[in-house]
């Protein structure tokens, strides 16, 4: 029967009760493994009859069908057989034996859960006795010719991941990494690139949106196991998204940078947001915010340089003094302040400037590294003239005495190799201290009130981006040298900020010596 070329139920049933001995080993297995987290019982035995109810609803689903086709495909492969090679009306009946071994699974979970001994028998008379099932009607797998396709996807991704640890931080790459995973979870390492087409990439969208907010301590099961039909429970659709561009660009990077396919399959795949989802998530700083920070103890006296936030005659001009000015008047980054280096910093041009830019970066995990987010991120600022109203210039005349590769050396890198990581913690802190407690007025937010400055002087989109550092997604935007520096200098100078530090301090007399 099994070296029979034509398919049938016999061989069909035989399919199914592989599918589930597979399934029965891997529930076994877990529920003997102390290593992974104890989780209540009574919440796993709930989520096991949500996944029942889930399967039952899901039966003929188009979703649930790619499921199914994919473990039948994956097991017909062993075989040497193709997924052709079973008519639509026999993929029906396999269908239905996935439904039935899926929901036996959640079965046999609750099972586990209060039962570690005695063997299970399967409830479904389809399944039942399946291990002996198995050995009356086993073969070798090993003797089937394999059907080959290109590079598969777990291939394609530590390709991916290897090519750019050159590029990323250690953040970056684990970051990427446990993105791209979802995709493993849901499609398996060994799954041809070629085959993954855009109704793939569009339920797996579907299933990043259903996931479970608990997703990360559901150890060991699949993303299809983790899905929730109650939003209130969901991971946010903003955090879903993220995780989904992510392996938009790993496809792009596939299709345009490898060759390994043709197209990227999730390029036409879009990604929809609730109204309720759309809530900004950071705020530019307002004025009454700015003042109580322009007039904290960091720069009107603090008690000593662990103690800043609280009132003294000591005012210290290092980088923790400098960086939320540099912010307010330009818009950079705080990774891109950070690391900066005295050669980026022009004092003897006509006008002062800095460049944000990757030169004479030292290695990754260094003090000196620098990394710049992307092409549009590398770029010339002009020093604002009240930077310089404030001292700036002969701050850094002092600091260029010391010998230093940093301008600002005491603010360390994490321990990520991000570096932003300390300072944002401790701003963050700080920010704390003096009662500016909304979630959404953090660092990053000097970003936003520099947009909103440039814009209240009527200046292009185009200049405000050259001077902030991002990309308009035009193709004109990378031809040519993009504006000089003194139409940036301009720019900067028109700035309507709704606070003027300088005349701010001189109002509240103000050294700031």
């Amino acid at each position: 029967m099994l070296q029979n070329t034509e398919f049938s139920r016999e061989i069909g049933l035989q399919i199914i009760n592989e599918m589930f001995v597979d399934i029965q080993s891997k529930v076994d297995r877990q529920a003997f493994d102390e290593r992974l987290p104890n989780i209540d019982p009574d919440y796993q035995a709930f989520r096991a009859d949500e996944r029942i109810a889930l399967l039952e609803d899901q039966n003929c689903s188009e979703n649930f069908n790619f499921i199914a086709d994919r473990m039948i495909n994956n097991r017909l492969l062993k075989r040497g057989k193709p997924p052709t090679w079973v008519s639509d009306d026999d993929r029906g009946f396999l269908r239905e034996g996935v439904r039935r071994a899926q929901i036996e699974e959640q079965k046999l979970v609750k099972y586990r859960l209060y039962e570690k001994v005695l063997p299970y028998e399967p409830e479904d008379d389809m399944l039942s006795r399946a291990d002996n099932f198995i050995k009356a009607n086993s073969y070798d797998l090993s003797r089937n010719p394999k059907i080959e396709y290109g590079v598969t996807l777990g291939t394609a991704i530590k390709e991916h991941l290897r090519e750019g640890n050159d590029r990323w931080t250690e953040k970056t790459t684990k970051d990427f990494s446990r993105k791209l995973g979802f995709l493993t979870q849901l499609l398996g390492e060994d799954c041809p690139l070629e085959i993954i087409d855009s109704k793939t990439m569009r339920f797996f969208r579907d299933q990043l949106i259903g996931l479970h907010k608990n997703h990360v301590n559901m150890t060991g099961q699949s993303i299809a196991q983790k899905q929730t039909s109650n939003e209130k429970f969901r991971i946010s659709r903003k955090t879903a998204a993220n995780i989904f561009s992510r392996c938009r660009a790993f496809f792009n990077w596939a299709a345009n940078c490898q060759g390994y396919i043709t197209e990227s399959p999730a390029a036409n795949v879009s990604f929809p947001f609730n109204h309720k989802d759309k809530t900004r998530p950071r705020y530019p700083w307002q004025k009454q915010q700015l003042e109580q920070l322009f007039s904290s103890p960091l720069y009107v006296g603090c008690k000593s340089k662990c103690r800043r936030h609280e009132a003294g005659k000591l005012v210290l001009r290092d980088g923790y003094y400098w960086l939320p000015l540099w912010a307010y008047y330009s818009g950079a980054r705080a990774g891109e302040l950070i690391q900066l280096h005295h050669s980026d910093i022009d004092l003897d041009h006509d006008i002062p400037h800095i460049k944000i830019t990757e030169e004479g970066s030292g290695s990754i995990g260094s003090n000196s590294y620098k990394h710049v987010k992307s092409t549009a991120a590398e770029r010339t600022i002009p020093i604002h003239p009240d930077l310089i109203d404030l001292g700036f210039l002969e701050f850094l005349k002092t600091r260029r005495r010391k010998n230093a590769v940093r301008v600002f050396p005491e603010i360390k890198f994490g321990k990520d190799g991000q570096a932003s990581t300390v300072f944002s913690k401790w701003f963050g802190r700080y920010r704390r201290h003096l009662g500016i407690s909304d979630t959404r007025t953090v660092f990053h937010s000097f970003r936003h009130s520099a947009e909103d400055a440039f814009r209240n002087a009527t200046q292009p989109q185009y200049v405000i981006d050259a001077i902030i550092g991002h990309s308009d997604g035009k193709t004109s935007s990378v031809y040519g040298e993009g504006i000089n520096l003194q139409r940036r200098y301009d720019a900067v100078c028109a700035m309507v900020l709704p606070v003027r530090v300088p005349e701010f301090w001189n109002s509240l007399n103000v050294g700031g010596e």
